[in-house]
């Protein structure tokens, strides 16, 4: 992939934060935020991409702590794109800061706004204690003053913690009844307070929240659980290559300091990496400063540092405490951050995916299969029951008989 080619530019607004959630993998935040130059720069650089249908992600830190650079950024974009050029904007805040003139101008450029929101109060409180008062109030205000524009473009996004199991079902729950469209629940990938057993607990939890969104789904005819959607799509053979955008080169991220990465999650300038593992990795997969005229065949470098660095490609050929991915029924479409693989302590194998990661794909998909197989009727579906709980030997449930 050249640089010319790329779809998606992530800007890191600021190092900043205002909240210290205690999973966040941004562990040296600072001060420091990205200056006009260096965003012209990569925003010149997306304007240059022979891409019609491109993206645009701001993010932090906490990047409402630089809404006029926001503002600056889409006005510049608007003013000199391509009459064949669309652009998708997307925003990630934690919502503690968002008031009406950030959300009118959003809406009025059709930002997919997603807010970081763990649920209810108990889980919310182990990103930003006392914050939920305020989140619970920003989104009934959102939605009651731009109804269209809340169900179509505001998006919850859920960091699920080993310690946050138990309120999930809650939080779903919760998240339905404020008529949130989508709720994007993902695991923890900074954790390292995991054993396998607990994913009986994980089950149980996913139980619950199954016969929430059935519920909700009877009523609504919608599915909350962004996991969840899709659900026709077959499972397919594993594949050997890119995992995420990070090995395909088709993304550039550039970060407050104005240099430039592969991925949000590998930039130096808000984060002291927790592994040498990790640290090596990431700095194969940083490119130079945006303004830099060697900008070009550093970039392009990026397929080849990502396949080295062992993490993003061959799904089939890695595994975890509950088997191989390769014997796992749903490795097509597991989902998760290769970057997590570089946060285990001691750990120097790229293959080895972390547990909770893998414990959650497992129930994630397991519930997701039940969907197909409902009847068509409402009535069926407000009684059907859910899966039982995972028996002891987890290898053999979900792999078939096969165990690891």
């Amino acid at each position: 992939m050249r640089l010319e080619q790329i779809s998606a530019l992530e800007l890191i607004l600021t190092a900043a934060c205002n909240l210290r959630c205690s999973y966040c993998y941004q562990t040296n935040k600072n001060a420091r935020s990205m200056q006009w130059p260096a965003m012209r720069a990569g925003l010149d650089l997306l304007l240059a991409s022979t891409a019609t249908n491109v993206s645009v992600l701001f993010i932090g830190g906490e990047p409402l702590l630089e809404f006029r650079l926001i503002e600056r950024a889409v006005t510049y974009l608007d003013k000199m794109r391509r009459p064949n050029m669309r652009i998708r904007y997307t925003v990630i805040t934690n919502g503690t800061l968002l008031g009406d003139e950030h959300a009118a101008f959003f809406a009025s450029h059709d930002f997919e706004l997603q807010i970081s929101f763990d649920g209810v109060t108990d889980a919310q409180d182990l990103r930003g204690p006392g914050t939920f008062t305020d989140l619970d109030t920003l989104v009934d205000a959102l939605r009651e003053r731009n109804p269209d524009y809340f169900a179509r473009r505001v998006r919850v996004s859920t960091t699920l913690t080993p310690q946050s199991i138990v309120w999930l079902a809650d939080s779903i729950a919760y998240f339905c009844e404020k008529g949130i469209r989508e709720v994007r629940v993902s695991p923890d990938f900074t954790t390292r307070d995991w054993c396998t057993e607990r994913i009986t607990e994980l089950d149980r939890a996913f139980a619950r929240v199954f016969d929430t969104v059935v519920t909700h789904y009877n009523r609504t005819g919608h599915i909350p659980i962004g996991l969840w959607r899709n659900t026709s799509t077959p499972a397919r053979s594993a594949s050997t290559g890119p995992i995420c955008s990070v090995a395909t080169g088709s993304k550039l991220t550039i970060d407050v300091d104005g240099n430039t990465v592969a991925c949000v999650a590998l930039a130096p300038s808000y984060q002291s990496y927790p592994t040498i593992f990790l640290r090596d990795r990431a700095e194969a997969l940083q490119f130079g400063h945006v303004e830099s005229a060697a900008l070009s065949d550093t970039f392009a470098t990026a397929p080849a540092a990502a396949r080295a660095s062992g993490l993003f490609h061959n799904k089939s050929g890695k595994h975890s405490s509950y088997g191989r991915c390769a014997d796992c029924q749903y490795v097509s479409r597991c989902g998760y951050c290769p970057v997590s693989i570089g946060h285990q302590r001691e750990n120097d194998d790229p293959n080895r995916v972390p547990d909770f990661i893998c414990a959650f794909n497992l129930i994630v998909n397991k519930y997701r299969d039940l969907f197909p197989r409902m009847s068509a009727t409402a009535q069926a579906m407000r009684t059907i029951a859910p899966a039982p709980s995972l028996a002891p030997d987890v290898a053999r449930v979900l792999f078939g008989g096969r165990s690891s």
